[in-house]
């Protein structure tokens, strides 16, 4: 049998053992074709100059099953909703931690299906851009404990904004096949580098069969993950039969009593998989590059490429895009975000600081603190980490500004009633060159207008990562032996409402912290606004991730530091002292220092 030391089910999901969903239309896909066009080549490929590889070029294995690895996790089942592309983006995710050591996580697909901003029920369907979206403005990923996925809408249930476990900083855009042994060689290779590639393709709901080859194309269905390959896979296992041997190993996501243990072998010249749409690979923050704050405009992620010509418009010459952004408190600048369709390419990136904001461009009186150049290897998001980061002054304003050498220009916008993304005046800038090297700027708030009359605005799909260097002040901490009381009163006195909703435990959320019956004792909430009454249903939760607390808060009070503090006992006798690990600490009640926030303009 196929894969069986990948041969495991969703624990949280009440299925038959054989991954059979009993429902009417079987199985649930869910692919939504992206409004994006896919990603180009490098134009000077095609005139034989030299150009940088996608991906490392040593000599390809005949076969090859990141299983065999240990690098994929269990096979998932969405069961009856159309949530296959949020399966598909958390196997690469799972994935990238498990190959580089950084642990072994269960993601919650659900919590991306509900959350990830546009206008669509879960049994809509998604794309892998709309998962970068999410996952680039640090809606997720979160922990499948903490929103459990549940298999049918009959009882499905809102999800929770919860504080990311792991940061996404980085997407691998790898080009659709097109029926060249080239286009095979760089899904290879990006298998090979990154442990699975999210694609898409045809799929019926009543495929269940190991070998899998059509030679008809039809529109794409399903979000599935290659995780292999084989040049010797016979044709006599298909039928009908292909022209030539070879084929995909493609994991799938209802369950293991499918195709092979839950996975399929694909012909390579199957006329659907891969095809027309970029597959995806979503790569986690390493150690040093996981910053405390992320900032953008583009909340939807690349809604359209405005650089590739669509059937509806001729692209305007774009050369130079920008984002501009007020520093909020202790702030520093450590590194960039942006996309490009063109791979390889060539950046320039600039940062301006004491910038006007709201100018007739980006850098108005702004003075320039930092160029970094450098090539991209792939197509997608880069984070761009500066060389020298930048000690931001409280309330300055900074732009970030984006030439790539290959016009590329992702942008934010409305698209009908499915988003309606709202960037505002002096936000986002899009700029032209003259023959002298001149730059025009034009606001996103106009630059659209010549596109699409009817669209709301164009915002610039640039992320600026910063840390916070602002500590938690020394008046937040709790007292030795403070047990509470005065925080009680001081609530009750500024916000009697907020005082009531919140369980009268000094503004978070009394509730058990984990199966040890281990309890958030208080939260001291520096910045909070008592007579703010957005703020009236203010909730505060801990969610524990390999023995790392993260904190939420209900509604967002922005990036905070925080520290978590624990006593074995309350009162006089009780000591309180910095928690490091939670699931090994021996304290039974805790307090959450939280620090002043940063602006998040």
């Amino acid at each position: 049998m196929l894969m069986a030391a990948c041969v495991l089910t969703h624990a949280a999901i009440a299925l038959p053992d054989d991954g059979e969903v009993a429902s009417p239309i079987g199985r649930a896909m869910g692919f939504r074709p992206p409004r994006r066009a896919a990603s180009i080549p490098n134009p000077d490929a095609a005139t034989g100059k030299k150009v940088r590889s996608l991906l490392k070029t040593s000599p390809l294995p005949a076969a090859w099953n990141s299983c065999d690895q240990g690098w994929i996790s269990p096979i998932r089942n969405q069961g009856n909703v159309g949530a296959c592309w949020t399966f598909a983006t958390c196997a690469t995710i799972e994935a990238q931690l498990r190959k580089n050591g950084q642990g072994d996580y269960d993601l919650s697909e659900k919590n991306m299906v509900n959350l990830n901003g546009w206008r669509f029920e879960p049994n809509d369907g998604g794309n892998y851009d709309m998962a970068a979206a999410y996952l680039l403005r640090w809606g997720g990923a979160v922990a499948e404990t903490n929103d459990v996925y549940v298999g049918t809408l009959y009882n499905w249930t809102p999800s929770p904004e919860l504080s990311p476990i792991i940061h996404i900083q980085q997407v691998v855009w790898v080009p659709p096949l097109d029926g060249t042994s080239a286009r095979i060689d760089e899904l290879k290779r990006a298998i090979k580098e990154y442990g699975a590639v999210a694609v898409s393709t045809y799929w019926s709901t009543t495929d269940k069969q190991e070998s899998v080859y059509r030679n008809v194309e039809y529109g794409h269905t399903h979000a599935v993950t290659l995780v292999g390959w084989d040049d010797n896979y016979p044709t006599n296992k298909f039928n009908p039969q292909p022209s030539g041997k070879g084929a995909w190993i493609m994991r799938n996501s209802w369950g293991a009593g499918v195709g092979s243990n839950g996975y399929h072998y694909v012909s390579y010249y199957d006329r659907n998989i891969a095809r027309n749409y970029d597959g995806a690979v979503f790569i986690p923050a390493s150690a040093d590059e996981d910053y405390d704050v992320v900032r953008g405009y583009d909340p939807l992620g690349p809604v359209y490429d405005v650089s590739i010509p669509r059937y509806d418009y001729t692209p305007p010459q774009i050369d130079l895009q920008a984002a501009s952004f007020t520093a909020g408190h202790g702030e520093r600048l450590e590194a960039v975000g942006v996309w490009t369709s063109v791979y390889p390419n060539d950046f320039e990136i600039s940062i301006y600081t004491n910038v006007t904001r709201y100018g007739t461009s980006p850098i108005t009186n702004g003075v320039l603190a930092v160029t970094r150049e450098g090539p991209f290897a792939h197509a997608g998001f880069t984070t761009v980490h500066l060389d020298s980061p930048i000690d931001l002054v409280d309330g300055d304003g900074f732009a970030v500004v984006y030439r790539p050498r290959y016009r590329t220009t992702m942008v934010n916008c409305a698209l009908g009633d499915w988003c309606e993304p709202t960037h505002n005046y002096g936000e986002s800038y899009f700029g032209r060159t003259n023959g002298m090297g001149v730059v025009t700027w034009q606001d996103g708030t106009e630059a659209y207008k010549e596109v699409d009359e009817t669209d709301i605005s164009w915002g610039a799909c640039i992320k600026a990562y910063t840390r916070l260097t602002g500590k938690v002040r020394e008046g937040d901490k709790p007292a030795e032996t403070d047990v509470g009381d005065k925080y009680l009163a001081d609530l009750a006195a500024t916000n009697s409402v907020l005082y009531a909703e919140t369980g009268r435990t000094f503004g978070a959320s009394a509730g058990v912290l984990g199966a040890n019956g281990r309890t958030l004792w208080a939260s001291w909430l520096t910045g909070l606004d008592p007579d703010d009454p957005d703020a009236t249903d203010l909730k505060l939760s801990i969610a524990v991730t390999n023995s790392v607390p993260y904190l939420s808060w209900t509604p967002k009070l922005d990036a905070r530091h925080y520290t978590v503090y624990g006593t074995t006992a309350l009162g006089p006798n009780g000591v309180w002292e910095a928690v490091g690990d939670l699931a090994t600490t021996t304290n039974r009640f805790f307090k959450v220092a939280v620090g002043q926030a940063a602006s998040q303009e």
